[in-house]
């Protein structure tokens, strides 16, 4: 288990946070939590995530390398959608889009969109299943848990149970 911190400054130009060095970061990376602070200094906003992640084992990575190498194209998360869940998929993409909006954080600290695939796929009932998830640790689960297993039970999350934070 390791640890990573990154510094986002608010970009005026793209509307929000550059989250592109994170993104980069966690290529190769298998994330265990993530931790926020949104803060302001000299009246511009900025965003600090502390990234709790393992690393991929070496084959697995190795193995990706020689794929991209190979020029093999790689799976896209909407590859991983069936056609009868795209409504699922677009209904809590919205969802978490809005949450994130609200608590003022980058969307793919909620879940990114392969995640959200991987969610869907196993379509979890239950918290316990949820944390079987991959990219659903006990951080996530126990912010935006009840709210995404809510989707699955087919309910709505109301307003109060979107996050344990509010």
């Amino acid at each position: 288990m390791h640890l990573k911190v990154f510094t986002l400054r608010f970009s005026s130009l793209i509307g929000g946070f550059d989250d592109q060095p994170v993104q980069q970061f966690l290529n190769d990376k298998r994330v265990l939590s993530v931790q926020e602070h949104f803060y302001e200094f000299d009246h511009v906003p900025f965003l600090t995530l502390l990234i709790t992640y393992d690393a991929m084992a070496t084959k697995k990575v190795e193995l990706e390398k020689k794929t991209k190498s190979d020029k093999a194209p790689a799976v896209h998360w909407k590859d991983l959608v069936d056609e009868a869940d795209a409504a699922l998929f677009e209904t809590i993409r919205e969802w978490r889009n809005q949450t994130a909006k609200t608590l003022g954080i980058p969307s793919y600290v909620i879940c990114n969109n392969n995640e959200l695939s991987l969610l869907l796929k196993a379509k979890p009932r239950t918290l316990t299943e949820l944390l079987n998830v991959e990219g659903f640790g006990k951080g996530k689960v126990e912010k935006y848990g009840k709210a995404l297993i809510q989707f699955f039970n087919h309910e709505q999350p109301s307003q109060s149970e979107q996050t344990n934070d509010g």
